[in-house]
């Protein structure tokens, strides 16, 4: 089992606590916090296991809505992928890595 999917086995549900939604009309989550949250939390369940996150931008704020981001390790085949719920309309975010 590679380490990225180790680690995503390990992290289950995780909620992160983001602010700093963009100014936007409609407003729009700060993905780049998400990618550090998620990147982090992996590093925290598994210290020495370092990913990179890619997740979309242009994500609109709404409670409930869902978006994928890209989990990659350090070695070919080691990517998967993270789903991410809007806990609210405040930013904040659950994300689950298979």
């Amino acid at each position: 089992m590679s380490r990225v999917r180790a680690a995503g086995a390990a992290a289950a549900v995780l909620a992160l606590c983001l602010s700093g939604c963009g100014g936007t009309t409609p407003r729009t989550l700060d993905t780049r916090k998400v990618e550090k949250g998620i990147a982090a939390g992996i590093a925290h369940d598994h210290p020495g296991t370092r990913v990179s996150v890619t997740c979309p931008r242009d994500i609109a704020v709404k409670k409930g809505e869902r978006f994928q981001c890209r989990v990659r390790g350090r070695r070919s085949g080691e990517d998967v992928i993270a789903t991410v719920t809007q806990a609210d309309d405040q930013g904040r975010v659950r994300y689950r890595v298979p």
